[in-house]
């Protein structure tokens, strides 16, 4: 590699990790320009625009990128990404399963299963989620996703709750350990309401979110439990929250129990001359 272009590169990295990303895509423009068969420019590109949110100038990049260097698992799970934030689903599946075919993994079969279930077929999305069970039978996510897929599939709701109930044996596991791990109590909420365990799970997401209030996931799995409580007026500003907090507009409207809450937020618009309560 020249000097000129590591140079580059190095000083791209800073601007990124000192959060001025007009710094640091001008500096890999150049560097581009320099070299426009180094793949990891594009690929540093790409992740500089997806953090700016400008994500279809992204999904250019990592294509390029992808292109230059086609066995690279990761450029496909991060184009996957980009997709899945822009509400791409089925073009988020087709990176995904490149990365998989790439390099097999509980991650990699996690986001299929993920992006299947925003998608609604969950058939798919528990297919994916039980092959990330079986690489990590520990893991308390993946145990909540696959009862999430089951649950929305007819017949297999009794199998959803014994899913969701050793979800929740592993998330108390790990509270038992770190008892202000904002996550696991999220997830252990989100199971517990799931299986009719309501004062448990508000109990549960009050102390997630006074531990993490602008954390986009807890507001996400907050706004879902709210709404399965009937909490219409809570669930709305909560998924208001989440937005703000970044979880993708389109990853709401996706979202079984939301949509409706997520259209009528929404299409709620300020008055000329007024304000709206």
């Amino acid at each position: 590699m020249p000097d000129n272009l590591e140079l580059l590169m190095t000083s791209a990295d800073i601007g990124i990790k000192t959060g001025q990303p007009e710094k640091a895509e001008k500096v890999l423009l150049q560097a581009i320009a320099t070299n426009p068969w180094y793949w990891r420019l594009h690929g540093m590109l790409a992740r500089v625009y997806m953090d700016s949110g400008r994500l279809a100038e992204s999904v250019v990049m990592f294509q390029k990128a992808a292109e230059l260097m086609p066995t690279d698992s990761g450029l496909y799970n991060s184009l996957g990404a980009v997709y899945f934030s822009m509400g791409e689903f089925a073009n988020a599946a087709i990176a995904f399963e490149r990365s998989l075919e790439l390099m097999p993994s509980n991650a990699a079969y996690s986001n299929l299963g993920t992006v299947y279930y925003f998608a609604g077929d969950f058939i798919k999305s528990r297919e994916y989620n039980l092959k990330a069970t079986e690489l990590t039978p520990n893991d308390y996510i993946s145990w909540r996703n696959l009862g999430d897929s089951e649950w929305s599939i007819p017949g297999q709701k009794d199998t959803a709750r014994s899913h969701y109930q050793l979800a929740a044996k592993l998330a108390k596991g790990i509270l038992k350990v770190s008892p202000e791990n904002a996550p696991a109590l999220s997830s252990l909420a989100w199971v517990l309401a799931q299986t009719g365990d309501n004062k448990s799970a508000e109990e549960s997401i009050a102390k997630a979110l006074e531990l993490a209030p602008n954390n986009a996931n807890t507001l996400y799995d907050a706004s879902g439990i709210y709404a399965l409580f009937g909490q219409n007026d809570k669930a709305q500003k909560l998924i208001q929250a989440a937005i703000s907090a970044g979880i993708p507009a389109a990853i709401i409207a996706a979202t079984p129990g939301l949509q409706a809450l997520y259209t009528d937020s929404s299409q709620t618009t300020e008055e000329p001359g007024g304000t709206n309560e």
